[in-house]
């Protein structure tokens, strides 16, 4: 077994059992938030206090910079092919794919088939709607829902990535966990996610990597198409 097949096993196993624990025991959510609650509507923190305005105001500004970027080299691989080498071009492919399948529609598609309600929207906390544990469609929440963590996702995606293809994989795959629970803790702190959420985005952006992953493996494997008649002749 390689260290990369023992990598995905470990992983997806580690996750199942979280999976299970919060489906099982969706109070540990609930828990974590009443850390962060003060009373009447009111938490501890908000998104203007310094240490929670820095992810949760630049975590987005960083991703859709780098997302631009991806883009931008995207294009000028395509009309300039002689300004990127293709080693570049097909970096910039592979990302933009799980990009796309992570934190840009991923997530988005997470959310909308979860609609779980936020915790400052919940009546646990002095809102209107009703508490949900995580993975189980809620019917409470239309748009920009709870689970899971755009922010954390992102985070997650921006510290997996570059380390994604490398044959050390460890100090980039410590470095997200890192990363994403620091964004994490500061969107917790002010109502907006439940600590499921934070956990199962970090699995979401990984997600989205190791399924592009095999996407571009595959495409890169399937033969060019013969020519027809008309052009040999």
């Amino acid at each position: 077994m390689t260290s990369r097949s023992l990598e995905y096993r470990l992983i997806l196993g580690v996750g199942l059992v979280l999976a299970i624990l919060f489906i099982t025991h969706p109070e540990i959510d609930l828990a974590v938030s009443r850390h962060f609650y003060a009373s009447d509507g009111i938490w501890r923190y908000n998104s203007g206090d310094f240490w929670t305005a820095l992810p949760n105001l630049w975590v987005p500004r960083l991703g859709r910079g780098v997302l631009a970027l991806l883009i931008l080299l995207a294009l000028i691989g395509r009309f300039r092919p002689d300004l990127v080498p293709p080693a570049t071009r097909d970096s910039v492919a592979f990302l933009l794919v799980a990009a796309l399948l992570g934190p840009l529609v991923g997530v988005e598609a997470i959310k909308a088939l979860a609609e779980r309600a936020r915790p400052s929207d919940i009546a646990t906390f002095d809102g209107a709607r009703t508490f949900s544990p995580a993975f189980l469609p809620a019917g409470q929440c239309k748009r920009n829902c709870a689970f899971v963590s755009g922010h954390a996702a992102t985070t997650a995606f921006l510290l997996l990535a570059p380390g994604w293809r490398r044959r050390r994989r460890l100090p980039w795959l410590l470095a997200a966990i890192v990363a994403t629970a620091c964004t994490g803790l500061a969107r917790l702190a002010v109502g907006a996610h439940f600590l499921s959420d934070v956990v199962f985005a970090w699995y979401a952006s990984y997600a989205a990597l190791w399924l592009s992953e095999q996407l571009c493996r595959r495409l890169s494997r399937r033969p060019a198409a013969l020519p027809t008649p008309a052009a040999i002749d």
